[in-house]
């Protein structure tokens, strides 16, 4: 059997689904203490316009990415989005953006970004003002065509119930709380550990999910060079990592979220006090990025699953990836993953991926749970096909059972 699914339709505004999300909202506060490598909140300029910038890259020699489509879907209607593409140098500008929680999409030729965007409205009414950082400044993780093309062959959308989807709210940030913990440089421990935490944006009273299907991979030029899954919490910890530039992917029941940051090597000096820990930020969040995140968890808040359906649109058709543009998707009803597209150690484990790697559960492939273009159809099994790449010596590291 075989069913027309329509994955991307007409961009319309979203001012009408968004009135409950605005300026006066009440702020939710910010997540237990930890560092944010990526960019979660923005205000909006003097003329009611975001503008940002997409960059690749690590510190003086980041540098903008030319046609890049960036997405914006509004968790609260997640089939009325707004895109535009980058210029040049890697900037863009959204005339039409609404004050709310956005799902992000940054995709192209040579990477891909995704993770979940408070978009604020200045001064409002709040007492105290919001952070003052009206450019968001996006770095993405290094995947190329070929990987990203991997990454959806080997599983196939299978057609699944759209989960329902939740009221997340708004969350302020003010400067003095968030000053100090944004930046995309993060501090290793001494002995090149790394700890993060992703998680969901909040969502209303009682409507909560477990994050243990999500695993967690970093990569360096395409290449995945550690991987590792998280706890019900969303936890997780990388050993013996090198400093460098990675990208961080994850994938899962849950939602998705992939960026671009940067490994520093610990700095006994500095592990007391990050006020002495200052660099030069080229790459992300301008001012407010001035200090490294001196081994302090890296916090993501991940895109959750009722946005994949722009991701694996976008990273199937990298060339025409337009939200603006009606399309049809093919589904079979039933699909067959072939050892040829997992490799000879990565076959299908019941209720989600392989026993010699992942622990994930739940909805990845012919597993038990969601699956399919509502819950992370292709790239619920992205931990599967990039571990059949992976040709570095470095063990995963699993910490939580």
């Amino acid at each position: 059997m075989r069913l027309c699914i329509p994955m991307l339709t007409t961009c319309v505004g979203i001012a009408s689904m968004l009135t409950a999300l605005n300026s006066t909202a009440a702020a939710e506060p910010l997540p237990d203490p930890g560092h944010f490598p990526a960019q979660h909140w923005v205000t909006l300029d003097a003329t009611g316009s975001l503008a940002g910038v997409v960059a690749m890259g690590d510190g003086d020699e980041s540098v903008g990415v030319s046609e890049t489509q960036v997405i914006l879907v509004p968790l609260a209607a997640p089939d009325q989005r707004i895109c535009t593409r980058t210029d040049a140098k890697g900037r863009f500008r959204i005339d039409d953006a609404r004050v709310g929680v956005y799902g992000l999409v940054a995709y192209g030729k040579q990477g891909l970004a995704s993770y979940t965007v408070h978009v604020l409205g200045g001064m409002g009414a709040d007492s105290a003002p919001p952070h003052p950082q009206s450019l968001l400044r996006i770095t993405m993780a290094t995947a190329d065509r070929d990987l990203s093309k991997r990454m959806l062959r080997s599983y196939g959308p299978v057609v699944a119930v759209r989960p329902p989807t939740h009221r997340y709210q708004l969350a302020s940030a003010k400067t003095a709380a968030v000053e100090n913990r944004i930046g995309h440089r993060i501090e290793l421990s001494a002995d090149g550990e790394l700890q993060g935490q992703l998680r969901l944006p909040h969502a209303a009273a009682g409507q909560t999910e477990a994050l243990d299907s999500l695993n967690v991979m970093l990569v360096q030029a395409s290449k995945v060079v550690a991987r590792t899954t998280v706890d019900r919490d969303g936890h997780f910890r990388v050993s013996q990592l090198k400093p460098g530039a990675y990208g961080l992917i994850a994938s899962g029941t849950a939602g998705f979220a992939s960026f671009g940051f940067e490994a520093v090597a610990s700095t006994k000096s500095t592990a007391k006090s990050s006020s002495d820990a200052n660099f030069k930020l080229a790459a992300m969040q301008g001012p407010l990025g001035h200090n490294v995140g001196c081994c302090e968890p890296m916090v993501c808040e991940i895109c959750p699953s009722p946005v994949i359906t722009v991701i694996e649109s976008c990273v199937e058709h990298v060339d025409t990836c337009g939200c603006c543009v009606e399309e049809e998707v093919i589904v079979d009803e039933e699909v067959v993953v072939s050892e040829e597209d997992l490799g000879p150690n990565n076959s299908l484990g019941g209720g989600g991926y392989s026993s010699g790697g992942f622990g994930g559960g739940g909805g990845g492939g012919s597993g038990g749970g969601l699956g399919g273009l509502g819950a992370l159809a292709g790239l619920a099994g992205l931990a599967a096909v990039l571990a059949s790449d992976d040709d570095d010596a470095q063990p995963a590291s699993r910490s939580f059972p």
